[in-house]
């Protein structure tokens, strides 16, 4: 089979002749294969659509790929064999080491985070929960601002835990995976059909054959209610089997309100901490690593000049730093010493003296992108055209100011502290489904930052 892709187009084709129309477009386009000289692995998105997949047309596909390969002995497997395969090891001392998940970086581990905090707080708490596998169980929840250092820290737990226990069968996901896959399984039938219950527990299988879970931005599930009841329905699951959790998350789960009780109450239960906004001191420290990682020389005195110029967003410090090195290298300067003149520099082609974020400069912005009247977005029409500059107004507000949801409110023209909950949840919907109105948020964002 010396041409893959095509090979597997064939067989799609020939399956396509034997099922329906709609059949062929929801479960056997979306399939790929992998193909080898003795076996040939088909791939779902899910497990769940794996499991269907191999149960409704695994006969079909089977026939289809020995037949135009004109092998009856070829061996076919689907994706559901491997997704539902017990992760977990026998236990004992003899176990077989596991191999590393690909998803960790190599980059972030505990030897190169520097902490926000003077004592190396957070830490020094996430390394004391990575070295207490063996104990009672353990719920860690990182939460911070953005940029300070969460999924570093998420990554160096799961690099510490596999050193000392490679044994142990480690998964590394994002809120957005799990979103994708529950929501996967409930679209073709309704949040309240009996029919996903089985579905739900092969997910479940899933996620609840490792030892360890390590998941990102868990406060994306924050607003959308059936997703947060199979979370805390796997919390449960987790709990049962004595399962190390480590979740990252954008601010306290204290602050965020859209957030199931059960669910909050569940997870308050743990360690909670702190990813720390870095002082002047530490991000001169971040500065001076990052460069000598890149192989330059930063002088101490520059790399304060440069500190004082930003704020602790560890990706901006990495960033703009990894900018000069580029340019550096890009015309060819002889010298590995950055100096203060490529600061400055860099500082003015990325516009990093910004100006603070108000209300405000938020109208004005959202005026210029919507072509909206600044008076009119904080009316109380309720058009299309008014309204989503008003509910994207009150979101920018929410994330890049530190006013209460009350006065968020007065500054929209609005009463009460409930309609700005409201347009968070509307506004978070409505991106989702239109990809413009993301593009429009991203592009106010980038510019309210500037």
């Amino acid at each position: 089979m010396d041409n893959s892709a095509e090979f597997w187009k064939q067989c799609q084709r020939h399956v396509k002749q034997r099922i329906s129309a709609d059949q062929y477009k929801k479960w056997i386009k979306p399939l790929r294969a992998d193909i080898r000289a003795d076996v040939v692995r088909i791939s779902s998105t899910n497990a769940w659509a794996g499991r269907r997949v191999k149960d409704d047309f695994g006969d079909i596909i089977t026939a289809a790929v020995r037949e135009l390969a004109a092998d009856e002995g070829l061996r076919v497997e689907f994706s559901n064999d491997r997704a539902l395969k017990p992760l977990r090891s026998g236990g004992g001392k003899h176990a077989a080491p596991r191999q590393q998940s690909p998803l960790l970086e190599k980059r972030f581990t505990f030897d190169n985070f520097i902490s926000g905090s003077a004592k190396g707080v957070e830490k020094a708490m996430a390394l004391d929960a990575a070295d207490s596998f063996n104990d009672d169980l353990m719920t860690m929840v990182i939460f911070g601002d953005s940029g300070l250092g969460k999924t570093h820290l998420l990554h160096a737990i799961g690099h510490h835990i596999y050193a000392q226990h490679p044994e142990k069968a480690i998964k590394l996901t994002h809120s957005t995976s799990f979103v994708n896959e529950v929501t996967s399984i409930i679209k073709p039938y309704g949040p309240n059909s009996g029919n996903i219950n089985a579905a739900m527990r092969s997910l479940h299988n899933e996620y609840t054959q490792h030892d360890v879970i390590l998941l990102d931005d868990l406060h994306r599930l924050v607003g959308k209610k059936k997703i947060q009841e199979e979370f805390l329905e796997l919390l449960n699951l987790w709990h049962e089997r004595n399962t190390k959790l480590a979740f990252a998350s954008l601010g306290p789960l204290a602050d965020l309100e859209q957030l199931d009780p059960a669910l909050r109450s569940r997870l308050l239960g743990g360690v909670s901490i702190q990813a720390m906004e870095p002082d002047e001191n530490t991000k001169v420290q971040i500065l001076l690593q990052h460069a000598a990682q890149e192989d330059f020389d930063l002088p101490e005195d520059v790399a304060a000049y440069l500190a004082q110029h930003l704020d602790g967003d560890i990706r901006i410090l990495k960033g703009i730093l990894v900018t000069i090195v580029k340019t550096q290298r890009f015309y060819g300067h002889k010298s590995r010493t950055i100096g203060k003149e490529s600061v400055d520099h860099a500082l003015r082609s990325l516009n990093r003296e910004r100006k603070p974020v108000t209300v405000e400069r938020i109208l004005k912005l959202l005026s210029e992108r919507f072509n909206v009247g600044e008076t009119d977005i904080k009316s109380a029409a309720r058009t299309h055209s008014k309204l989503i500059p008003r509910q994207m107004g009150m979101l920018l507000t929410h994330e890049l100011t530190s006013l209460p949801h009350t006065e968020i409110a007065l500054a929209f023209g609005r009463k009460d502290h409930t309609t700005v909950k409201n347009a968070l949840s509307a506004i978070d919907r409505k991106m989702r489904s239109d990809p413009q109105l993301l593009r429009d948020y991203d592009w106010l964002k980038s510019n309210l930052r500037k």
